[in-house]
This record gives structure tokens, C-alpha cells and sequence, in this order.
């Protein structure tokens, strides 16, 4: 057994075959349509060409991943405004809070400097997963003006993660309904789902 496991994935519409480690971490994928293995970890390319045997319906080429040419790096950078990769957590409020940042006086906190601590915490804690394979957009913007807060991007698929500000409060969860605290129950998991399938549309690959 070479402790290596299988997951499939499609990305830009071509199915991958990624092998990971135990803890997530990927050594390898397999491109189906190029007949290609790419080795991140050429040490384990013997346990890696094992875990594949039974993917593998003929012959392949085994080596690093291919180095981008610079027509195909010119074609993937984007204007600064459109990347989202340097987004930081909780993006859209801190823009807003700048812009808005409300009276001094209130005599209660502004609910978007909550709703932003609870996305920086845990869009801090999404991004220690970056060693484990995964990658993580944060507050993408959808069409309408709504917005992912968070966009988990790995060997498991896709999935947008809500945040919700919770501090100290029990949550109960009751079908669709969410009610943290004493709050009313509203219809919050509809909301993410009907989000992630926008984002589905957009990115032509499931989000879950």
C-alpha cells in the first residue's frame, strides 16, 4: 500500500486525477485527455504510478508539470481590478466600513465591523489549508451585487463557505432555517445554495 489516494476533479472542463497524500497534500495528477502525469514529488513516482494503475488505460508520459510558455502566461493575467486572488477576507466590508464608516457615537457597534471579524477569522483559518492543496478566494462578487465569502478550491472540489457572526451563541440549524442566539430563524442555507449554484454557472463546475 503506498498510503496515496485518488481524487477525481474536473478543471476548465478536463477531468483530473489528482494524487494526494494522506493530509491532503498533492504529489501528482493525471491528465486523462494529454496521457500526462505530472510529479510534483518525483521521489514517489513509483508509489505514484501504483496508485494510478487502475485509472490508467494505456501508455503515458510521466514527468514534471510542463512550464507555461509566455503566450500562455499573457493569457491568464488579468487587469489587477479582476483578479480576485489578493481579495483579502471580509473584502466588500472593509471597502464599505472605509468608504462608511458610520457615526462615532453609536451607541452599539456597527454590525459590519462583526460580520467582518467573523470573515477574517475564519478566512485566516481557511488559508492554513493552502499546504493541504487547497486554495481559497475570498469575498468574490456574484451578479445582482451578492457575493461569495469564501470559495474553497481543492483536491475534494469546490465550495462556498458562509460566514456567520456567532460569537458565544448557540446555533440551531433546522432544515434550511439558521437562528443564532435568540434571533429569528431565516432561511440562510437556502440563500448559500442558491449562491453556490450561481457560482456553479459561472465557473462551469460544480460548487458545493
Amino acid at each position: 500500500m503506498t498510503g496515496l489516494r485518488v481524487v477525481p476533479t474536473r478543471r476548465h472542463g478536463r477531468e483530473r486525477l489528482y494524487v494526494c497524500l494522506p493530509d491532503g497534500g498533492n504529489v501528482a495528477w493525471y491528465d486523462r485527455e494529454s496521457a500526462r502525469v505530472n510529479l510534483l514529488r518525483e521521489d514517489r513516482e513509483g508509489d505514484v504510478l501504483e496508485a494510478l494503475g487502475p485509472f490508467l488505460t494505456g501508455p503515458v508520459t510521466v514527468g514534471p508539470p510542463p512550464v507555461p510558455t509566455p503566450a500562455e502566461l499573457a493569457r491568464l493575467t488579468l487587469h489587477p481590478d479582476d483578479d480576485l486572488a489578493p481579495n483579502r477576507p471580509g473584502e466588500a466590508l472593509l471597502v464599505a466600513l472605509e468608504r462608511e464608516p458610520g457615526p462615532a457615537h453609536r451607541l452599539r457597534p456597527d454590525p459590519r465591523r462583526r460580520a467582518l471579524a467573523a470573515e477574517q477569522t475564519v478566512g485566516t483559518a481557511l488559508d492554513r489549508l493552502d499546504g493541504a492543496g487547497w486554495r481559497t478566494l475570498h469575498s468574490v462578487p456574484l451578479p445582482g451585487g451578492d457575493r461569495l465569502h469564501h470559495l474553497l478550491i481543492g483536491p475534494g472540489g469546490l465550495f462556498a463557505v458562509h460566514t456567520l457572526p456567532a460569537r458565544r451563541q448557540r446555533v440551531r440549524i433546522d432544515g434550511p432555517l439558521v437562528a443564532p442566539g435568540r434571533r429569528e430563524p431565516v432561511p440562510l442555507l437556502r440563500r448559500v445554495r442558491a449562491d453556490a449554484d450561481r457560482a456553479s454557472h459561472a465557473l462551469t463546475a460544480e460548487v458545493h
